[in-house]
């Protein structure tokens, strides 16, 4: 069985190897959007089980969750790709700073840095009382 595993992961990588088409690296700019910073307080449910006799009692604790997303600007290119000879009409998404967004103008041609698309980081921390009272609340559970 580990064999069958260990074959299945090797074609899997030789595949997905192969596959992989080059990035956009020039376009021409048919977007920009800014979104402005996020913050708010997420619930986070975790379950918490109880043996009582021969039988268990679930229950659910709520643990409030500071968020925050920074602003970003991002430009939309588009542009062609050539895969084997044959090119191809792609579009790509590209997390800029602000100078460069406020710089390029929609439909002029747009060359990527190389510190654009950089990744974008939640913050992630426990609430204080004043954070759980001044921004919105979103719930994580799904009911």
């Amino acid at each position: 069985m580990k064999f069958l595993t260990a074959i299945a992961l090797i074609c899997v990588l030789i595949i997905s190897g192969c596959s992989k088409e080059p990035p956009l690296t020039s376009g021409v700019v048919v977007s920009k959007t800014h979104h402005p910073e996020k913050k708010w307080v997420q619930l986070m449910h975790i379950p918490r089980t109880t043996r009582v006799g021969n039988s268990s009692v679930i229950s659910y604790t709520s643990i409030p969750m500071f968020r925050r997303r920074p602003e970003h600007w991002v430009l939309v290119i588009s542009g062609t790709v050539e895969i084997e000879g044959v090119p191809h009409i792609r579009q790509r998404e590209l997390r800029v700073p602000s100078e460069v967004y406020d710089q390029v103008v929609i439909g002029s041609l747009y060359v990527v840095q190389t510190g654009d698309n950089a990744q974008l980081v939640l913050e992630k921390r426990r609430a204080t009382r004043e954070e759980k009272s001044s921004y919105k609340v979103e719930s994580a559970d799904p009911r």
